[in-house]
């Protein structure tokens, strides 16, 4: 279903230092561990499997809290989903809460069978500068 041999690459251990802001009062260097990330956004398309598989309907991706926003909210596709302006399934996906975003991680994570979640701002951080800055 999915090549995951070039849709993912790995990101060497190293540091990072976040700018203050936020949570952050002064300029922090962080240690990051190896991790893997994603070549590609999720796109549409990729998304619109989650959907068909009834990712908005099997409580089991879900956290309790997304869940009961989900029902709360009557979330059954993201923002935007009939929009044709954001929605070419090449596109990287739009309108996804972190609930959400959480859910197709858990999803992709079960059909990949490996353990799938977003990167924290360290492992952003770490992906787009590397060593060199």
């Amino acid at each position: 279903m999915f090549n995951s041999s070039n849709e993912w690459i790995d990101i060497p251990a190293g540091t990072v230092t976040l700018e203050p802001g936020g949570y952050l009062p002064a300029p922090t260097t962080f240690r990051v561990e190896p991790f893997a990330i994603a070549r590609y956004p999720v796109t549409n398309e990729l998304y619109a499997r989650f959907i068909e598989a009834g990712g908005y309907n099997h409580q089991e991706w879900w956290c309790g809290q997304g869940w009961r926003m989900r029902e709360r909210q009557g979330w059954t596709e993201p923002r935007y989903w009939d929009s044709p302006h954001w929605t070419r399934p090449d596109c990287p996906v739009v309108g996804v809460s972190w609930f959400e975003a959480m859910a197709f991680c858990r999803w992709w994570g079960s059909v990949l069978n490996r353990t799938i979640t977003l990167p924290t701002e360290q492992q952003w951080q770490r992906a787009a500068q590397g060593d060199d800055g």
